[in-house]
């Protein structure tokens, strides 16, 4: 999906005013239009779908690839992150205190239905709509257990075979709408955009949008203790976001910080 390369039987060799030219064939260069996207059907009415969004970025990846030979680096690199990702994403979703006979697992959720590799980022979507209350609100505890153990465990582990690793792995979190791209092939909407911005505000490493979320209802108090609600400033979104961030952070908010967020409470 998104690659486009011509073969060499799609090359000719045609004379123009003396002078040999290899040319390609003209219906093989317009194959090169929007179904190298991968999309399907763009025309195809867009359907609204109520989501949970949830956008991870690796902090210095950008550094990362400017190392010598990042060619090397970047595919281990990658190869070792993605693997452990969905290993560790997996296992968070099972409820240990469970044991099956059938072969099967309790889940604290549903995996999302949708993933996408964004680079150095990566897209998770789960169904809002047909999602309970608490398996919801479970969502966000996995999310920062993700954050937590990228690193105390990968870096930790990575860091004996690989030198300039990222430093740390980021997530924003909202509710709301996105419109399906082509059958489903891809989404847009401003929840994905909210999520995108709060995993870049400031120096914070886990943001959540209040939208649709009440911590102090669905989740335990042991859970509950760890975030603080905030005021934000969120570019292109609003001026007086109410976001939730990790308590723990909070002395990271120099004072250029605490312009765009603020603390409302205990």
């Amino acid at each position: 999906m998104g690659l486009f390369k011509f073969n060499e039987k799609d090359y000719f060799v045609h004379e123009f005013s003396d002078r040999k030219r290899r040319c390609v064939k003209l219906s093989e260069f317009k194959r090169f239009n929007p179904d190298v996207l991968g999309l399907g059907e763009i025309n195809v009415k867009a359907e609204r779908k109520e989501v949970v969004c949830a956008i991870f970025d690796l902090s210095g990846f950008t550094d990362f690839c400017k190392q010598i030979d990042p060619r090397l680096a970047i595919p281990a690199f990658l190869s070792g992150y993605l693997n452990w990702f969905f290993d560790t994403l997996r296992d968070c979703f099972v409820d240990k205190r469970t044991d099956s006979d059938g072969g099967g697992v309790a889940l604290y959720s549903d995996p999302p239905f949708f993933c996408k590799f964004m680079g150095d980022g990566l897209l998770l979507l789960w169904d809002a709509e047909n999602l309970n209350a608490i398996p919801m609100h479970n969502i966000i505890g996995i999310c920062a257990t993700i954050c937590s153990k990228y690193k105390k465990e990968f870096i930790k582990t990575t860091s004996k075979t690989m030198a300039y690793l990222p430093a740390r792995l980021r997530c924003g979190i909202a509710r709301g709408d996105v419109y399906g791209v082509g059958n489903g092939s891809d989404f847009v909407g401003p929840c994905i955009n909210l999520a995108s911005r709060l995993q870049k505000l400031g120096p914070l490493s886990f943001v959540v949008s209040k939208r649709g979320f009440d911590f102090n209802e669905h989740l335990d108090e042991s859970m509950t203790k760890l975030f603080t609600l905030q005021s934000a400033v969120v570019r292109g979104i609003g001026n007086q976001e109410l976001i939730y961030i990790l308590t723990e952070e909070l002395p990271l908010l120099n004072r250029e910080d605490r312009k765009i967020i603020r603390r409302l409470m205990k």
